[in-house]
């Protein structure tokens, strides 16, 4: 008996691949019959394979359902030259890699009955996101400009000039931008008796510094 095939493909791609922390990212999902004859009860079935699954989310597409492996499956129909497609967001809230795997589970081929294919997709998201640090250490400044720090403990004596030195650092994986870093007077400090006794001696290029 000779009789026409379906055909089935499947592609998954993300609309980008890196995210930020609960920045949301589309993924579109296509499955196309590129053969002779109809494929009914598609099967699809999208699940998160590999990164944190309690970090991580995405809005079923509409008239699919949300599934317990944060994906959703779906039912549907395909005839010959047909495709369809699912586009859905995903997020995560802590950093990491997240690969999420479109299946196609089974599906009818015409005369020649059920089809369980070997067919899926795999995409990932990289999420990322700055890990601010700032320190500051007090201390004196030579004619050179070299900054020696004051040891813990030690008193200066009144109107003895002091330098602070703030170094904030990123450690972690993406850039941090417009940074904002204020310096101010603590509640517990009197305020007639603290004074800036000049503007800021060094600072990076690019960095505006304000008095």
């Amino acid at each position: 008996t000779f009789a026409p095939s379906a055909r089935l493909t499947i592609t998954k791609t993300p609309d980008d691949n890196r995210a930020g922390i609960n920045q949301a990212r589309d993924f579109t999902i296509t499955v196309s019959n590129t053969g002779a004859g109809p494929a009914t009860n598609i099967r699809l079935n999208d699940v998160l394979r590999s990164g944190n699954a309690a970090a991580y989310s995405i809005t079923a597409p509409t008239g699919t359902t949300a599934n317990a492996t944060d994906g959703f499956d779906t039912t549907f129909d395909l005839a010959p030259g047909a495709s369809r497609t699912f586009t859905f967001p995903a997020q995560a809230s802590a950093v990491g890699v997240y690969c999420d795997v479109a299946t196609i589970v089974s599906y009818t081929n015409g005369a020649f009955g059920n089809v369980t294919p070997t067919l899926s997709d795999e995409a990932c998201l990289t999420v990322t996101a700055p890990t601010l640090n700032i320190v500051k250490t007090l201390g004196t400044v030579d004619a050179a400009g070299a900054f020696t720090p004051i040891a813990s403990g030690v008193t200066v004596a009144p109107n003895a000039p002091v330098y602070a030195r703030i170094t904030v650092s990123n450690n972690g994986n993406a850039d941090a931008t417009n940074v904002v870093v204020t310096d101010a007077l603590a509640q517990n400090t009197v305020a007639a008796n603290y004074a800036l006794s000049g503007n800021v001696t060094a600072a990076p290029q690019t960095v505006a510094v304000t008095k």
